[in-house]
């Protein structure tokens, strides 16, 4: 087997997982802003 083909895949498949994981916080963090200030003044509260 030749070493370069082997290794291409996984970091294509690493890139992918990073992309995917980026746009998923990406969008976590602008959906969970609002209520995670809202649990952090809960918080403070108690």
């Amino acid at each position: 087997m030749n070493k370069h083909e082997d290794a291409r895949p996984e970091t294509m498949r690493q890139k992918k997982l990073q992309t995917v994981r980026k746009l998923f916080l990406d969008a976590y963090f602008k959906a969970i802003p609002k209520a995670h200030r809202v649990n952090l003044l809960l918080r403070k509260m108690n």
